[in-house]
């Protein structure tokens, strides 16, 4: 709970003479929580009690946080705007409910939420037969307005199905699609192109350009992904009522966008994408947990523009209290992160540091795919290397022949071999090794190679030059049409 909603119980739902407020302060006192700490704070009768008690704390804390917030929202308004018709009917308040009704579906109309609407309409018919008014001629609206509603959801199920499918295509072969992939890419696409756009609503529309983003990420077209990414974002601007019902989509665009313009260099442009996801978490804080890709982006610009020395002091401490804030430290992004600080700091020469971070890494496990989990142990080989403990070396790589590997990994754990049998001296052999991995079909680990800049080390080892010399120093772009030069839709 936020400091503004503690207060917020303890002014409206506390009491002093209350056993749950004596609870809620004991918690809220605790670093960690101490369930046996605090039971031997209550004292032995109330700590008999505590299962139960805790219970009830829990629903009384609900109850105070809906209070606080019931009406932030568009989607809590309709909810409990409904909730208060029901309350107005079961007083048979007729004219009051029906004025409170047009004010719930004045909401849902303007926020397209289909599934309310048809609540609303068969409250409206259930109000019209009460009122004992002419049942032939009156209810044909309302039997209108669900008719149309589940005509939407039901459009909007279909678009659902079919970007199910296609995503399912684009992320499970992205870089072996077969001719059918590519067919059903552009059958998609033709029947996609006789739609008009300006019959569907906001959600269907967003959709529609996920759809064909998955489309031309088969058909390799970037400019056409750029493009359709945009127009998401260009929707939310246009209707920014939907920035706050619809929060997580529209984070969902930014990242999107955001990810194609760290891809081509446009860093400047990722900088104002940052800022208005910043916007976004700060209006909306639940959406604050899904800033963690952004942190992510923003560590990845320094590393790829050499800014080691010059990273802002709390930089890494501002992610890393991210991570710990909201229970991420063992989620696939985290272990992204920390592998880029192995990196960071093998670049400034903090060899226990890249330890730890190595150690963190290590601790995601399976939420990180095999071929980031094997640049974790390359990663590893690399540190013990560089320290001199050649016998670690040695019994990891046991490890790992143990098992089947790619063509990629293999070329790299045969280096590694040679390394600790000292057959050769270790510049000549990077110098073969880092030419056979260039010269390899790229493969998954060997994408990470170079994503980790594994390749870059042996380079630099070959030609006896520091790391950070040969580290690949990204001029960034000027993102030729950036977003706040686009106006209009498709």
């Amino acid at each position: 709970m936020t400091p503004a909603e503690k207060r917020f119980f303890r002014v409206h739902f506390a009491s002093d003479k209350s056993v749950l407020s004596d609870i809620f302060d004991l918690i809220n006192g605790q670093k960690a929580y101490d369930e046996n700490e605090i039971k031997a704070a209550l004292g032995p009768k109330t700590a008999r009690q505590y299962k139960v008690l805790k219970i009830q704390l829990s629903e009384l804390l609900m109850k105070s946080l809906v209070t606080e917030h019931f009406k932030e929202s568009a989607l809590s308004k309709i909810r409990l705007g409904l909730e208060e018709v029901d309350i107005l009917l079961s007083k048979q308040l007729m004219d009051h409910a029906a004025q409170q009704l047009g004010k719930v579906r004045k909401l849902c109309e303007k926020y397209q939420e289909f599934t309310y609407l048809i609540e609303v309409a068969y409250k409206e018919i259930y109000i019209f037969y009460h009122r004992l008014e002419q049942v032939v001629s009156g209810t044909a609206d309302f039997l209108r307005t669900i008719r149309q509603s589940v005509e939407h959801m039901q459009m909007h199920l279909g678009y659902m199905e079919m970007v199910t499918r296609i995503q399912d295509i684009a992320r499970s072969r992205p870089s072996s699609y077969t001719r059918e992939d590519v067919e059903y890419a552009l059958s998609l696409q033709q029947t996609l192109d006789k739609v008009d756009l300006a019959t569907l609503p906001v959600r269907t529309r967003l959709t529609y350009f996920s759809i064909y983003i998955f489309i031309h990420s088969i058909l390799g077209d970037l400019e056409a992904q750029l493009k359709y990414r945009k127009q998401a974002i260009i929707l939310f601007r246009k209707n920014p009522e939907f920035q706050e019902n619809m929060g997580l989509l529209y984070l969902s665009a930014l990242r999107n966008y955001a990810n194609y313009c760290f891809e081509k260099a446009y860093y400047e442009e990722v900088e104002n994408v940052i800022s208005e996801t910043l916007d976004l978490v700060e209006r909306q804080p639940a959406l604050q947990i899904h800033f963690n890709h952004f942190l992510y982006l923003r560590l990845k610009m320094i590393l790829y523009t050499s800014q080691y020395k010059n990273l802002p002091p709390d930089f890494k401490k501002t992610i890393l209290r991210h991570l710990r804030k909201y229970n991420q430290e063992e989620d696939r992004i985290a272990g992204l992160i920390y592998l880029n600080l192995v990196v960071f700091n093998i670049a400034i020469e903090k060899y226990s540091r890249a330890q730890l971070y190595i150690m963190r890494a290590r601790d995601v496990g399976e939420n990180l795919e095999l071929h980031f989990r094997q640049g974790l142990v390359a990663l590893q080989m690399i540190l013990d290397i560089i320290t001199g403990d050649l016998d670690k070396v040695a019994a990891l790589l046991k490890l790992q022949l143990k098992e089947e590997h790619s063509a990629g990994y293999r070329i790299f754990l045969d280096l590694i071999a040679e390394i600790v049998t000292a057959r050769s001296p270790l510049p000549a052999v990077c110098l073969v090794y880092s030419q056979k991995m260039k010269a390899a079909p790229k493969d998954a680990f060997l994408y990470v190679c170079d994503s980790l800049h594994i390749t870059t080390w042996l380079e630099a080892v070959s030609a006896g030059v520091p790391f950070t010399e040969l580290l690949p120093k990204v001029s960034p772009k000027k993102m030729p049409n950036p977003l706040d030069k686009e106006v209009g839709y498709i």
